[in-house]
């Protein structure tokens, strides 16, 4: 799963590569793999449009975070001044807690996918 997060980490905003690392999420997870998920990420393989897909690739993070934790996505727009063009930022944490999984990425499915596979893989 770390090797699947790198990956997810250093994709930039290529929709095509993206579709491709969520279609290695649904193998991973198994049966473990929300079919909302499943769904989401072939809604954005076959869609003729960026803007579409990139939505879809965000319905289907959103089914990747886990029951009762809270999520959240920030656009940063201090990140401009950045060289590598990550701008949006997620956290996923569980209720009551400031213990919380993070990331930053080129787009906001992205960033919550990372910060969703981190919060599973530190599940209790």
């Amino acid at each position: 799963m770390n090797d699947l997060i790198a990956r997810l980490e250093a994709a930039s905003d290529n929709r095509r590569v993206a579709v491709a690392l969520f279609k290695e999420i649904t193998a991973e997870l198994g049966d473990e793999c929300p079919q909302d998920f499943k769904h989401h990420v072939h809604q954005a393989d076959i869609t003729d449009t960026d803007r579409r897909a990139w939505g879809y690739l965000l319905l289907a993070a959103l089914a990747l975070v886990p029951e009762g934790r809270h999520w959240e996505v920030v656009f940063s727009p201090t990140a401009f001044d950045r060289e590598d063009g990550r701008v949006f930022s997620a956290w996923v944490r569980k209720v009551l807690t400031k213990s919380r999984a993070g990331s930053r990425s080129f787009t906001p499915a992205l960033a919550l996918t990372i910060a969703a596979m981190k919060a599973r893989e530190h599940a209790d």
